[in-house]
This record gives structure tokens, sequence and C-alpha cells, in this order.
């Protein structure tokens, strides 16, 4: 970059920077360090994000110059899976069934495939979610390690742990999730793709619907360290360290 240009944006963002915070402390006064505390969470949150947003881009570039490669890889494994004997007494036993499985992981069948593992896929973590689920309400020793997991890290927590967990949790907090909903939603619109608008609101709201009805069924406390404000929990943590 010419030096020049350097220097006019390097003034620019120094002089908008200057006056934003300028503002805001002529503005909120006394309340500066909180505000300023939550606009570093909010920028932290911002670059995990970010950070998130540009590794599934580079990975979804990845896998797009590598997919002939790779397909070609899967079927020589899914070749030498079919030549096994027992998958060839399989064929010659059961042959309809042979015939069903065999559509689904054909190359052709674009959509049986995705839709037979997202299926294979979600009914894995119903009975994942189901069994954590009746363990928490019966309070199994599952729960127990779950206490124990939280005490062991909230006894080592560090400033760092604690800015990007607040980051993290900002990440899902109803605003933030709001604010993504309501910008997905409007690109849909504008693109007319009803169909994925209509997908992307009933996920939304059905995600929100589930997670007040599992607040009702499960009803267990949060845990104690839930409610602490960040300063609070570094106060503490200091007087046990010592």
């Amino acid at each position: 970059m010419p030096y020049g240009t350097f220097m006019l944006y390097n003034a620019l963002g120094a002089v908008c920077w200057a006056v934003i915070f300028g503002s805001l402390g002529y503005v909120f006064g006394r309340n500066l360090p909180q505000l300023e505390h939550y606009i570093g969470q909010a920028s932290l949150a911002g670059v995990l994000l970010v950070a998130l947003v540009v590794g599934l881009a580079f990975g979804w570039r990845w896998f797009a110059r590598n997919r002939a490669r790779l397909v070609e890889r899967t079927q020589l494994v899914w070749q030498r899976v079919l030549a096994t004997p027992g998958l060839q007494q399989l064929q010659v036993r059961y042959p309809r069934a042979w015939t069903f499985v065999a559509r689904r992981f054909a190359r052709g069948e674009y959509l049986g495939l995705h839709l037979t593992i997202g299926l294979v896929i979600s009914v894995a973590g119903l009975w994942l979610f189901g069994g954590i689920t009746e363990d928490v309400i019966h309070h199994d020793p599952l729960t127990q390690f779950d206490v124990t997991l939280l005490n062991w890290v909230h006894g080592r927590a560090t400033p760092a742990g604690y800015a990007v967990f607040n980051a993290i949790s900002l990440l899902g907090s109803p605003v933030t999730l709001s604010v993504l909903a309501l910008g997905v939603g409007l690109l849909l619109a504008a693109r007319r793709q009803w169909i994925l608008l209509g997908g992307w609101l009933a996920a939304f709201a059905g995600g929100g619907l589930l997670d007040e009805v599992l607040k009702l069924v499960i009803q267990r406390p949060r845990p104690p360290y839930a409610g602490i404000t960040t300063a609070g929990a570094f106060r503490a943590a200091t007087r046990w360290a010592r």
C-alpha cells in the first residue's frame, strides 16, 4: 500500500476512534468503564465470529478444490468394503435390503444419501440427548461429574478465560441471535428464497420453544457461578488464590 494512502486511512481511523470514545465518555460519564467493558466483550465476540466465518470459508474452499479427489478415494474405499466376504453374503441373503442400502450410498443418489445420513445423525443425537436428560432429571452420577468439573474449572479461572467465555456467551445471547435471525431473514427475503426463509424462521422459533419447554421439564437450577459478574468472579478467584 502506498505510504500516503496508509497514512490517510490511519489518520481517519484515529479520528473516528477518538471522536466515538470521546463522545461516549461525555454522554455516559461515570458509566464509561462499564460501557468500555461491554464494548470489549462485544469486540471479542465479533473477532470470534469473524474467525469462525473465515475458518468455515477456508474449509469450504479446500473441500471444493479437493472434492473430486475425496469422492474418488471414497469410492475406492467403498468398493473395497463391498468386496469383503461378509458383505457379499449379506447381498446374496438379503437382496432387497441390500438394494435399498446401496441406493442410499450410490453416487447419483445425492439427496437420498444426505437424507439418510441426516436421519442417522438426528436419531443418534436425540438418543444421546434423551439419555443425558434422563440422567439429569433423576440426579444420576453424571450430574455429580458435571458439578465436579464446574468447580474444577472455576477454581482455575483466569482473566483471559473469563473474557473468552463471556464473549462466547455473548454470541449465544438472545440479542445476538435475534440480530442474526433478522439479518439472514432479510437477505433470504431479498433473494426471494421463500422455502429457505421459512425453514430458517421455523428453526429459530422451534429452537426457542424447545428451550423453554426443556427448562420447564428439567427444572435444574443454574450453576452457582452463573450469576456472578466477571469483576466479582475475578475478586473471588483472587481471594481464593490468596
